[in-house]
C-alpha cells in the first residue's frame, strides 16, 4: 500500500484538476483466494484523509461492478466500507447510446 500512496500523492501534485480512478468489475475480488481488506481501507483512508488534506478533495474513486459496499471488506473487525454512494444502473444497455447516457447523467 505503501507505493500505492505514493502514486495517488505524486499524481495529486502533478494534476490539478479533479482526479478521478475508475476500477471496473469490482465483484472479482469476491472471489480471491486472499484478502483485499487493506486495499479497501486505503480507498476509506483517502477519503478520510480529506478532513486534514483539502487536496484529498479532488481525489475519487469510481468502484463499477455487482458488490455492495459491505461486501467488499471481509474482515467484520475492521471499520465498514460505508464511504461513497450506490448508483444503480438504469440505462438501456441494449441501445448503443445507453451506457453513454448513465456516464453522462452522472457526472
Amino acid at each position: 500500500m505503501q507505493r500505492l500512496s505514493e502514486l495517488i500523492e505524486a499524481l495529486l501534485r502533478l494534476v490539478d484538476a479533479k482526479l478521478v480512478i475508475f476500477l471496473d468489475e469490482i465483484d472479482t475480488v469476491l472471489y480471491l483466494s486472499f484478502s483485499v481488506d487493506d486495499f479497501f481501507a486505503f480507498i476509506r483512508g483517502c477519503y478520510n484523509d480529506r478532513a486534514d488534506n483539502p487536496t484529498y478533495n479532488r481525489l475519487t474513486f469510481a468502484l463499477l461492478g455487482v458488490a455492495t459496499p459491505s461486501d467488499l471488506i471481509r474482515d467484520k473487525r475492521r471499520t465498514p466500507f460505508n464511504v461513497g454512494r450506490a448508483i444503480a444502473q438504469t440505462a438501456n444497455l441494449s441501445h448503443p447510446w445507453g451506457i453513454c447516457s448513465l456516464w453522462l447523467t452522472r457526472f
